[in-house]
């Protein structure tokens, strides 16, 4: 086989991956959207979940939550708690509906703000080296 035809397959298959990639992508950018239609969407008496975002730079969906019915210093404390953070690695750890994106390996932010104050709680992240520490 010649250099060239060598070449050709190759870009062929790597703009095959690139193009498969980037509809994994899109397809996050779709979630993203189809779940901001159902936003706000109350989760519990204290939590709203605001909106979504999936930015492929980042590879990273971005929760926005309000949170009320407590100080903020209460929940800042809940929120930083090592806790917490075990909490949430292992519910995005053991979701089924996140399973797909934790295969391509997609960092899940939880960003939370003051219902009353509008101010930044916290943020939780749970990076690929969390969920998959091999």
């Amino acid at each position: 086989m010649s250099t060239i035809t060598k070449s050709i397959r190759y870009i062929s298959f790597m703009l095959l991956a690139l193009s498969c990639q980037n509809n994994q992508w899109e397809q996050c950018e779709k979630e993203a959207e189809r779940s901001n239609r159902q936003c706000p969407k109350i989760i519990d008496s204290q939590t709203q979940l605001d909106s979504i975002k999936f930015n492929k730079h980042d590879k990273k969906f971005a929760y926005y939550y309000s949170l009320s019915g407590e100080s903020d210093s209460t929940f800042q404390a809940t929120i930083d708690s090592k806790k917490n953070k075990e909490r949430t690695l292992d519910a995005v750890t053991n979701s089924y509906e996140l399973h797909p994106y934790l295969q391509l390996n997609i960092t899940f932010e939880y960003n939370y703000y003051s219902k009353l104050s509008g101010k930044l709680l916290g943020t939780i992240k749970i990076t690929p080296n969390e969920y998959n520490p091999d």
